[in-house]
């Protein structure tokens, strides 16, 4: 089951804790439905989702969880959340996933080698990561796109101040066309940086390039690529 379970409060707020070795099929670390909350300095690592019935697929959100409800993390790592059971297929999973009009905002955090997706959002729901690290998420053999952010709504997309580095399959996927705007960040990936969508780029360093306003190509010197 889910380390955390929530549905209905508004309100609350989870802070300082490792969230760890859970189960859940929505939600291995934390699933919220229907309750506006903050989750805020914490770790929420190691986290996977069961098997649906009668299927290799894995569950939705190793890590996080969150439909119908407006989600902050803040100051959090969210990373190793994926699937035990190397045979699953699942375009699914991922280290956040959000579903169903959620409303969630990635802020000061790190979402690092999770599978297949760092963050993926579906469903009309509203994405926006301010100031965070989206890094090494592993991708899926099935879906050749976005290990960094899968972003399938029709809602918008704020990508601002954010760095997206060494996702295996790519920096972020639209499958919407609602308003996506991306500033002031860097994506260096292994596969598409910015792929399908028409978002509006501006002051971003962009692996190979891409059409915007003051958009550079040029290696952007991290100060520890390894880490």
């Amino acid at each position: 089951t889910s380390v955390f379970q929530i549905s209905g409060p508004t309100g609350w707020l989870i802070e300082g804790f490792v969230i760890t070795g859970g189960g859940g099929g929505k939600g291995g670390g934390l699933s919220v439905d229907n309750a506006n909350g903050v989750v805020r300095n914490c770790s929420i690592e190691g986290n996977w989702t069961t098997a649906f019935p009668g299927s290799r697929d894995g569950g939705l959100g190793h890590g996080i969880f969150v439909e119908q409800a407006a989600l902050t993390i803040g100051r959090c790592t969210v990373s190793e959340n994926r699937l035990p059971n190397a045979q699953a297929t699942s375009s699914t999973g991922s280290g956040i996933y959000a579903l169903n009009n959620a409303n969630l905002l990635v802020q000061n955090s790190i979402v690092a080698d999770n599978e297949p997706a760092g963050i993926d959002c579906g469903s009309g729901c509203n994405l926006r990561v301010i100031n965070s690290v989206v890094a090494r998420n592993l991708g899926s053999s099935n879906f050749g796109f976005a290990a960094g952010i899968i972003f399938s709504s029709e809602g918008s997309c704020t990508i601002n101040g954010s760095t997206l580095v060494g996702n295996h399959s790519g920096g972020i996927y639209f499958g919407g066309n609602g308003p996506q705007k991306i500033e002031n960040s860097i994506f260096w990936n292994f596969g598409p940086e910015i792929a399908r969508g028409q978002p509006e780029v501006n002051a971003c360093c962009v692996r190979n390039g891409y059409a915007g306003t003051e958009v550079v190509s040029a290696y952007p010197e991290f100060v520890d690529p390894t880490s």
